[in-house]
């Protein structure tokens, strides 16, 4: 268990940047329009950012619909 607090510890004393630019990796603005899923929209823009800052896919499209419709028939 010390090794763990110790890892944390050095971590703790790490600089870090005042600011993050992350515009360059973020897909534009989509409209959920007036359905409460916001937390789907959320977490497609996460995928697409991951997958722009690891340069997979440059210009990922995800569907949050098929999310949204694959989340509820599990």
């Amino acid at each position: 268990m010390e090794s763990v607090r110790a890892e944390s510890d050095a971590k703790a004393d790490q600089t870090y940047p005042e600011a993050f630019d992350l515009v360059s990796t973020q897909t534009g603005i989509k409209s959920q329009g007036s359905r409460g899923v916001c937390s789907i929209f959320g977490t497609v823009a996460l995928m697409e950012h991951l997958y722009i800052s690891e340069g997979t896919i440059t210009e990922p499209d995800f569907s949050e619909q098929f999310l949204q419709w694959s989340a509820k028939s599990e």
